[in-house]
């Protein structure tokens, strides 16, 4: 009889799963190091001041905090790893070309189909319907030099960032305490808050669920990064389509 279960999934040689004070370190690292962020964004712009900005200084406000999210989301993962190498710590198990494109075809998929769960929850519930996030991934309409600093930004950093947070560490952590099913909610969970918007952190939430199980699958921290990049690249790219066309950005 074989000595390994679902809730103790068995580890990849040399891996070195992370541990519940990492995710404690890594967490608080990360919150306070965007409470900081936060509390100096206000001061330097502070809520109902500056209504006259030009679209390129909403952009550049916005793609700063972006990049100085990301940054703390990082610098939380690498204080908790405490030398130890993150290759092994977060999973991040070679994948091949073919285990590559699996992935951010699943992520292509994923995007799509919960957005539709989306809209149809909104319209059940008498909203408009529109993009979760919309205002953060367009924050100065249409132009493509937004386009390609939300691309960097959102499309390809802020999946790794986020990535090695909540599924490297806090599901790498969980799924090695409980039913995979589960760790993957209680790690999708705090994902989905982080995104703040009630809409946005019920999809956000859906999309965390899924992308620990692809993480699972793959034994793989890079799956759910080439997921995560997918439905991120795949919504900014539908954003900016939809803003070039002239649609408003009310109505996307």
């Amino acid at each position: 009889m074989s000595s390994t279960s679902p809730e103790t999934p068995p580890s990849s040689a040399g891996e070195a799963a992370p541990g519940g004070k990492d995710v404690i370190v890594a967490v608080t690292v990360t919150i306070g190091l965007i409470v900081i962020i936060l509390l100096a964004a206000i001061a330097i712009h502070p809520p109902g001041m500056n209504a006259g900005d030009r679209p390129v200084d909403r952009l550049a406000l916005t793609a700063s905090l972006l990049a100085l999210q990301n940054a703390a989301l990082l610098a939380g993962v690498a204080v908790a790893a405490r030398g130890r190498p993150l290759t092994q710590l977060l999973g991040l198990r070679g994948l091949s070309l073919r285990q590559w494109l699996l992935a951010f075809a699943a992520g292509l998929v994923i995007g799509p189909v919960l957005s539709f769960g989306i809209a149809l929850l909104q319209s059940l519930l008498g909203q408009p319907p529109h993009t979760p996030g919309i205002s953060l991934l367009a924050p100065a309409g249409f132009s493509w030099t937004a386009f390609a600093v939300m691309l960097l930004l959102g499309g390809i950093v802020a999946p790794i960032a986020e990535e090695t947070l909540f599924r490297g560490m806090l599901f790498g952590w969980l799924r090695r305490r409980m039913r995979i099913w589960l760790a993957a909610l209680l790690s999708a969970i705090p994902f989905g808050i982080a995104h703040i918007q009630p809409e946005h952190v019920l999809y956000a939430t859906a999309v965390g669920f899924l992308l620990a199980l692809l993480y699972q699958r793959f034994r793989s921290l890079w799956a759910s990064i080439a997921a995560h990049m997918a439905i991120n690249l795949l919504a900014i790219s539908y954003v900016y389509y939809a803003l070039a066309q002239g649609v408003p950005l009310s109505k996307i």
